[in-house]
C-alpha cells in the first residue's frame, strides 16, 4: 500500500502549529525519525531503530521536561509515535491506527494551546481524517454519513470543553541545554542567572482599555531582599481579600500565561473584579496574587494619587537591607562620588555617575552567575533591565535611601483602533521604587542612564511623548490591514478563551437545577429520543454493513473492470453482485468478499499467498464463464 503524502502533511502542519508550546527537541526527534526512514527503510536496521525510537520517546521527553505528570511529554511522545506508525503503514488497519494517534495528538495539543488558530487547524485536520475514513469504508460521501460521524464527535468535543478547563503548564523562564532563558516574569531576579535572555513572543496579557495611562508599567511583584546579586521577596505574608466587582471598568485584563503569576496592574490603577467580586491574596506591598489558580480575568480602574496605597505605605526593615560583606570596594568607592543632602539630590547625582560609566543596554551579556554587580558596572558594561535595576536599587540602599526592585512588564503592543493592548514575554521588565521621604516613587533607571535608541521598540514609549492621546497614529495601507486582521484574531481569542472554570461551575449548577425540575413525562421523552436515535444509527449501519472499499485491491479491480467491461465498481457488495451475474459461483464470490474484509479490516489476516490464489481463481472462473458463453453463441 502506498503512503499518502497528505496524511504526513497534516501531521507536519499540526506539529509546526505547536512550535511555541513544545520543546524544540521534539522537532529534532521528528527530523531524525524521517531521516532514519529515508536512509534505512529497505534494511533490517530500520526496524530496530524504529523500535528504539518508539520505546524511548516518552522517557526522553519526560527527562527533557523534568516531569512525568505533564501534558507536554505525552503530546511529544504521541506525535513521534504517530510519525513512526505512518512510516509503517501497510494496510487499512495501520492507517486507522495512524489516524487514531493523530487525533490523540490533536486532543493533547488543544489543551496546551491558547490560540484559536490552532483550534481551526485541528478542526480542519479532523474533517480531513473523517473524509478519509469515509473513503476507506467505501461509502459515498453523503450528508447522512457525514452527520453520523460528526454529530457524536461534536457532542463529545463540547462535553470535553465544558468539563476540562484550559490547561496552563510550563514555567515562564524555561530553558533546555544552553543557559538561555525566555523573557517573562519570575518570582526572583538575579543579574547572573542567564547568559542570554531570549525574547519570548508568547502572549501574557490581553487588555481592553478605555483610556491609556502615560506610563505603561505593569506592576507584578516587589523584591525586598537581596544578597548583593539576587533579589527576592522575603518576610511577606499575604492575606485573603475580596475586591468589589465593576460593570464599567477602565481596563479588562485577561491573563493568558502563568497560573500563579500576579495580577498585574498599571500605575494609578487598582484591581477589581470583572462584573463580579474577586477573591485575591494581597501582601503588605499590595502585590496581588490570584486566590484560585484558574483566575485569569480581572479589571482595573483608575484611582486618585491620594488613594494609591502602593505609594503611601511606609518603609519596612528590609527597605535599606544589604549584605555589606558581598559589596565590593570598587562599588563603595564609586558611590563616594555621589553628592547631595536630600534624596532627590543624591538620586540625580547617582544618575550622573552611572552615565559616566557608558553602560549599554543589551540582551547579550558576558556576566556569569558567580560574579557580582561590579563586573557589570566596571568591566563588561553591558546588561539588560535586571542588571540596571539591581545595581541602582543596591546603590540607593548603600546610600541610606530605602529602595526595592519591582518586576512586571513594560508597555505592550497598542491597537488604537480597537483599543486593546497585547503584553508579551518580550515586554518583561524590572525597575525600582525608592522612598523620597513622603511616598514611594517608581523609577526606571534604564531610561535615565542609556540612550533611547538602545531601547527596544515600545508603543507606550511613543504614546507617552504625545500631548493628546487621540494623536496616537493608526497604521495605514498594508500594515493597517494586517493590524485589522490581528485585531479580529485576538478579539476572537479573547472571547473564546473567556470560558473559565468558575463559569463551568455556574453552568453545571444550572444543569443541576434543570434536571431537578424535570418530570416523569420529560424523562419518557428523553428515553424515546434515545431509542429513536439508536434505531436510526442501527439502520444506517445495516445499510452500510457490506459497503467495503476496494481501493486496496486496485490492480485486481482494474483487471475485473477490463474483463467485465464496466466503468466502475463501488464496493465489495457491488462486486459480489457483478461476479454472480457473470457466472462466478456465489460461494466463491462470498469467500473472496470475506477474505477481503479479513485482510484489510480484521486483526486475523489470511496468508497473502492464499489471498492471491483466491483472486486468481475468480479470474479463471470469469474467463471460463466467458468462454462457455462464447461457445453457446
Amino acid at each position: 500500500m502506498k503512503l499518502s503524502r497528505a496524511d504526513l502533511i497534516i501531521l507536519i502542519i499540526l506539529a509546526l502549529s505547536n512550535i511555541l508550546v513544545i520543546t524544540p527537541w521534539f522537532y529534532l526527534y521528528f527530523i531524525l525519525a524521517l531521516a532514519s526512514y529515508y536512509f534505512f527503510k529497505n534494511q533490517r536496521r530500520w526496524h530496530m531503530i524504529k523500535r528504539v525510537m518508539a520505546v524511548g520517546a516518552f522517557p526522553a521527553f519526560c527527562g527533557l521536561y523534568g516531569a512525568i505528570k505533564q501534558v507536554e511529554p505525552m503530546v511529544c511522545a504521541i506525535g513521534i509515535l504517530a510519525l513512526l506508525k505512518y512510516l509503517e503503514i501497510q494496510n487499512i488497519r495501520d492507517r486507522l491506527s495512524y489516524y487514531t494517534l493523530v487525533i490523540v495528538f490533536i486532543c493533547g495539543s488543544v489543551l496546551l494551546s491558547d490560540q484559536i488558530l490552532y483550534l481551526a487547524i485541528s478542526i480542519g485536520s479532523i474533517l480531513y481524517i473523517f473524509y478519509q475514513l469515509a473513503m476507506v469504508s467505501g461509502v459515498r460521501f453523503q450528508g447522512l454519513r457525514l452527520l453520523k460521524i460528526l454529530v457524536p464527535s461534536i457532542l463529545f468535543s463540547t462535553f470535553i470543553f465544558l468539563i476540562v478547563p484550559q490547561v496552563k503548564v510550563g514555567n515562564i523562564f524555561k530553558y533546555v541545554g544552553d543557559r538561555s532563558g525566555q523573557g517573562g516574569f519570575s518570582e526572583s531576579v538575579s543579574p547572573g542567572d542567564f547568559k542570554k535572555i531570549v525574547e519570548d513572543d508568547r502572549l501574557y496579557l490581553f487588555a481592553k482599555y478605555k483610556k491609556l495611562p502615560r506610563r505603561g508599567y505593569w506592576r507584578g511583584m516587589t523584591y525586598n531582599y537581596t544578597d548583593g546579586r539576587t533579589w527576592r521577596q522575603r518576610g511577606v505574608r499575604p492575606r485573603v481579600v475580596t475586591v468589589k466587582g465593576s460593570a464599567e471598568s477602565d481596563f479588562i485584563v485577561r491573563k493568558v500565561e502563568g497560573r500563579r503569576t500576579p495580577l498585574f496592574f498599571l500605575e494609578s490603577t487598582q484591581v477589581v473584579g470583572h462584573k463580579n467580586p474577586l477573591g485575591i491574596f494581597e501582601n503588605t506591598y499590595f502585590d496581588i496574587l490570584p486566590l484560585k489558580d484558574n483566575t485569569s480575568l480581572y479589571a482595573l480602574n483608575f484611582i486618585d494619587k491620594s488613594d494609591n496605597r502602593v505609594s503611601q505605605r511606609k518603609p519596612d526593615k528590609f527597605s535599606t537591607q544589604y549584605p555589606k560583606k558581598n559589596i565590593s570596594s570598587r562599588f563603595t568607592d564609586f558611590l563616594e562620588k555621589v553628592e547631595g543632602e536630600s534624596t532627590n539630590d543624591k538620586l540625580n547625582s547617582l544618575i550622573d555617575n552611572f552615565r559616566t560609566l557608558n553602560l549599554e543596554y543589551s540582551l547579550e551579556t558576558e556576566i556569569d552567575q558567580g560574579k557580582d554587580l561590579s563586573e557589570f558596572l566596571f568591566n563588561y558594561k553591558r546588561g539588560y533591565c535586571i542588571h540596571f535595576a539591581s545595581s541602582f536599587a543596591l546603590a540607593l540602599r548603600v546610600l541610606g535611601i530605602p529602595a526595592n526592585v519591582v518586576g512586571g512588564f513594560y508597555g505592550g503592543e497598542i491597537n488604537a483602533k480597537d483599543k486593546f493592548v497585547l503584553v508579551k514575554g518580550g515586554n518583561a521588565h524590572a525597575w525600582i521604587e525608592y522612598w523620597d521621604g513622603e511616598r514611594w516613587i517608581e523609577f526606571d533607571p534604564v531610561g535615565s542612564i542609556v540612550q533611547a535608541s538602545q531601547m527596544p521598540r515600545n508603543d507606550f514609549a511613543r504614546f507617552s511623548e504625545l500631548e493628546d492621546q487621540s494623536d496616537f497614529a493608526l497604521n495605514s495601507g498594508i500594515v493597517g490591514i494586517i493590524d485589522d486582521i490581528k485585531s479580529i484574531y485576538y478579539q476572537l481569542n479573547f472571547a473564546f478563551f473567556e470560558f473559565d472554570f468558575e463559569r463551568q461551575l455556574v453552568l453545571f449548577e444550572r444543569y443541576k437545577q434543570r434536571v431537578s425540575e424535570l418530570k416523569s413525562q420529560d424523562y419518557m421523552k428523553i428515553v424515546g429520543l434515545l431509542i429513536l436515535l439508536s434505531l436510526l444509527i442501527y439502520f444506517i449501519r445495516l445499510l452500510t454493513k457490506y459497503q467495503r472499499s476496494l481501493n486496496y485491491d486496485e490492480d485486481f479491480v482494474q483487471k475485473l473492470k477490463k474483463i467485465l467491461s464496466v466503468e466502475r465498481i463501488n464496493h465489495s457488495g457491488h462486486l459480489l453482485e457483478i461476479l454472480v451475474k457473470h457466472g462466478v459461483d456465489r460461494e466463491l464470490a462470498n469467500k473472496y468478499r470475506e477474505a477481503f474484509i479479513r485482510q484489510n479490516y480484521s486483526s486475523q489476516e489470511i496468508p497473502r499467498s492464499e489471498y492471491r490464489e483466491l483472486k486468481k481463481e475468480i479470474l479463471r472462473s470469469l474467463n471460463n464463464s466467458f468462454k462457455n458463453h462464447s461457445r453457446n453463441h
